[in-house]
């Protein structure tokens, strides 16, 4: 199974989740398109440092593509707190993700 997105575009919010790990890893399918990701706390408003408009598009087809965002130095302060993961698709397949 995959969340899919056209030219349109689209978004997906995950549940809360807490994760180990110091990186965010996505498999996806954008050889045309991409997909950028935003970290929002338990309340739904995005964390600093880890907003869309601080994520470096992703693309390309891939099982563990890195998600990474501008000036940040890793997920690890915000380790083992809840958060939810936004991802904003265009042209794109978002089959999983998961957290290293």
């Amino acid at each position: 199974m995959s969340v899919d997105a056209g030219a349109d575009g689209g978004e997906v919010v995950s549940k809360p989740v807490v994760f180990q790990g110091n990186q965010l890893r996505v498999n996806l399918r954008a050889p045309g398109g991409e997909l950028r990701a935003e970290l929002r706390d338990a309340a739904g408003k995005p964390m600093r440092g880890f907003t869309l408009s601080d994520s470096m598009p992703v693309s390309g087809d891939g099982v563990a593509l890195p998600v990474e965002w501008r000036g940040s130095v890793g997920l690890g302060k915000i380790s083992g707190r809840p958060v939810r993961i936004a991802f904003r698709l265009r042209n794109a397949a978002l089959y999983s993700y998961q957290f290293e």
